[in-house]
Parts: structure tokens; C-alpha cells; sequence
């Protein structure tokens, strides 16, 4: 089975992929139990506002993902790829973001109180006017990342 359908060039989410994440949050938590190689390819899809809460995003593909304003407290989105992602205004609070690759992502306004985000890459980032308090750092890269206005950055914890 493809990852991928490839589309004029483009590379598109995997459709049998975001039938089951359409059927809710705890079906696709469970498939994912029942099915471990399961990896999901949601590449490429408008998520804008949708309740993601507690999803279980491990290793996914998120590729150019429009996640602006979603939900996606207590997320599990660990070794995720977020190339390109738009987390503009999104809830991120107490979500496992370790390992994930932020490429030219957008994370403007985002809420990442509580967030754990070790050994991440946060490159060419948008985190204008972020929240980052209570956020673990440890051993986070960030190259070319624009901070400004990044507020309430209590309680950080980093190198």
C-alpha cells in the first residue's frame, strides 16, 4: 500500500489515513493500538479547527498540515514531521512534541504551555507571540527561528 497518492506533483494525504481519523479521536487511538506498523500519512490536509484533543500522532506525517487553531491538547505527537505545518493559534498544551521536526512550520500564537518538546529541531520557525511557559527545552534546536513576542516563558525548562 502507498503512503502516498502523488497528485500533479503534489503529494496528498493518504485517504483510507483521514477516513480514520474522520471517525473520531478515541477510533483512531484504537486502531492505532491494533495496528503498531500503522503510520500515519496526513499530509497536506486542511485540520484547520478541529478538536484533536489527546490524538495519537506518533511519527506521523504532517507535512504542509493545516492545523491552525486546532485542538491538540495532550496530543502524543513524538518523531512527528511537521515540514511546512500551520499551527497558527493551535492548542498545544501538555502535548509530547519530543523529536518532532519543525521545518518553515508556523507556530504563531500557539499555546505551548507544558509542552514537551526535547530534542526537537525547530528550524526557520515562526513562534511570533508564542506561549511557551512551563515548556521542556532540553536540548531544543533553534536555527533561524523567528521569537518575537514570545511571551510568558516562565518556568522553561532547558540547558
Amino acid at each position: 500500500m502507498m503512503n502516498s497518492i502523488k497528485n500533479r506533483g503534489i503529494y496528498m494525504a493518504n485517504e483510507e489515513h483521514l477516513k480514520i481519523l474522520t471517525q473520531g479521536v478515541d477510533h483512531f487511538n484504537q486502531f492505532r493500538k491494533d495496528n503498531l506498523q500503522f503510520i500515519p500519512d496526513l499530509n497536506n490536509v486542511n485540520l484547520r479547527r478541529t478538536n484533536l484533543r489527546g490524538l495519537n500522532l506518533i511519527e506521523s506525517n504532517l507535512r504542509k498540515t493545516n492545523l491552525s487553531k486546532a485542538d491538540l491538547r495532550e496530543a502524543n505527537l513524538y518523531g512527528a514531521d511537521l515540514y511546512g505545518v500551520d499551527l497558527y493559534d493551535a492548542c498545544l498544551r501538555r502535548s509530547n512534541l519530543i523529536g518532532t521536526q519543525f521545518t518553515r512550520a508556523n507556530l504563531s500564537r500557539a499555546d505551548l504551555c507544558g509542552a514537551k518538546l526535547s530534542g526537537s529541531k525547530l528550524f526557520n520557525t515562526k513562534l511570533v507571540n508564542a506561549i511557551l511557559e512551563d515548556c521542556d527545552l532540553y536540548l531544543v534546536s533553534l536555527r533561524d527561528c523567528n521569537l518575537v513576542g514570545v511571551g510568558s516563558v516562565n518556568n522553561i525548562y532547558s540547558l
